[in-house]
């Protein structure tokens, strides 16, 4: 099996206080992704933050604010990997993470979702842990 690749996409809507961390730790994964910034519609500097990392070749789309679903989708639509990281703003990837989602790809390679645990930080530093094997109804009642 080829090696799948990975987009990130990193809504934001007036979260320029965390929007670095976020970026940082996608642009620190040890395989290289493809990151979407959604600037939707911010009026503070997030976008300016964004912009700071341009150089390091994320790409960034400019919307009005249509909300958080709205953001996901366009990033959705400007990306070119084979599967989609969502990240939100206030969330950062662990060290290795795409890694990881990679090799599950490879060893289970008719596999459509990897919903991998992750970390808030701002108003709360907790890790989050998702259930280990969700069935398709456990999709349909949470956010698993």
């Amino acid at each position: 099996m080829e090696q799948p690749t990975i987009s990130i996409i990193i809504p934001c809507y007036n979260q320029a206080e965390y929007v670095a961390i976020a970026i940082e730790s996608a642009l620190a994964q040890s395989i290289p992704c493809e990151i979407v910034f959604i600037n939707d519609g911010s009026t503070d500097n997030s976008l300016q933050v964004a912009k700071s990392y341009e150089n390091q070749g994320i790409r960034i789309v400019n919307q009005v604010n249509k909300g958080l679903a709205s953001a996901r989708n366009t990033g959705i639509m400007w990306a070119t990997g084979d599967f989609i990281l969502p990240l939100d703003a206030d969330d950062c990837l662990q060290e290795n993470c795409v890694e990881k989602i990679i090799e599950i790809i490879k060893q289970n390679p008719s596999i459509d979702v990897v919903a991998p645990s992750f970390k808030c930080f701002g108003i709360s530093n907790e890790p989050v842990v998702l259930m280990p094997n969700p069935t398709l109804e456990d999709f349909k009642t949470g956010n698993r």
